[in-house]
């Protein structure tokens, strides 16, 4: 009889069991939340970022996931890894290698976020960067202090832990925005190209940043943390493969959040005090959680 399975039944005798991932995060300081939070906070992550906030030697075989910047028809929309997009080093500071990678694909329609402008897709990089800047003093952290290996192997379930579903979701915010809205008349998958078909223009809306920001501010209460569990239910039986149209159909039907899209663009002064206050409520408690998962993805 193995060590480990004396301890087991000794554990058993006792009375008491080896605690589960649920409770294993939760006394790590992990909440409902993490698959949310850590999802947005990866969505837009290069390597060369990767290596810049985190780990310096982090592989191109990473396992940590993001959302695909090419938002072509018929792509795959999130990836396995963390990929190298090739920024100008000649620039010696990250704000203008972050620059750069915007302002060189300023013409492309169908990359990086579908009906941003450019000054939004500005803001928005500056906003993931100060993300994972605030990210960055926790993971030191973890490297002088590591979690346990059972809490890694947790931290790390990117399927039963909610991050790939929300990233999943995520992916298909940023390409069809409004898609989870439950309106009828958006041009998207099989049934919304057969609204286009009489000529009608449609009003189209952007991903909403504050989709991650309410739930990244948000208030935990009961009533909402118990909603929460109710729609990660769903995601995770959510099936996001197959034809993107089919996705989509389904995605429409069988993921309604209220998520309308993007209500204040950043054309003005009342814009940029939405994003500004919308970015300030977000909660700091979250920037430990993706440090975490980070730190257990990358050691």
């Amino acid at each position: 009889m193995t060590i480990s399975l004396v301890f087991l039944l000794a554990m058993l005798a006792s009375g008491t069991a080896a605690p589960n991932c649920t409770e294993l995060m939760e006394e790590a300081g992990l909440d409902e939340y993490f698959g949310t939070a850590v999802a947005h906070r990866l969505h837009s992550l290069t390597l060369e970022d990767l290596r810049y906030y985190f780990k310096e030697d982090a592989p191109e075989e990473n396992f940590i996931p993001t959302v695909n910047f090419n938002l072509t028809s018929k792509v795959k929309r999130v990836l396995p890894h963390a990929l190298p997009i090739g920024y100008d080093t000649t620039f010696k500071t990250i704000a203008m290698r972050h620059a750069d990678e915007v302002l060189s694909k300023m013409n492309r329609k169908e990359w990086g976020i579908i009906n941003y402008s450019v000054l939004e897709k500005m803001v928005h990089a500056i906003h993931m960067a100060e993300l994972w800047e605030r990210a960055e003093a926790f993971y030191k952290e973890f490297v002088e202090a590591p979690p346990s290996r059972k809490l890694c192997k947790c931290v790390s379930d990117t399927k039963e832990n909610g991050v790939m579903g929300e990233l999943q979701l995520l992916a298909l915010k940023i390409k069809f925005p409004g898609l989870t809205s439950g309106r009828d008349d958006l041009p998207y998958g099989r049934k919304g190209k057969a609204l286009t078909t009489d000529g009608t223009k449609i009003k189209m809306r952007a991903y909403e940043i504050s989709y991650s920001l309410k739930t990244d501010g948000k208030k935990k209460d009961k009533i909402s943390k118990e909603k929460l569990r109710r729609f990660e239910r769903k995601l995770k039986m959510f099936n996001f493969e197959g034809d993107e149209d089919e996705v989509v159909d389904r995605a429409m039907e069988q993921l309604q959040d209220d998520d309308q899209g993007l209500s204040e663009h950043l054309d003005g002064e009342d814009g940029w005090r939405a994003w500004k206050d919308g970015f300030k409520n977000m909660d700091t408690d979250d920037n430990y959680q993706f440090a975490m998962f980070i730190y257990c993805m990358l050691n």
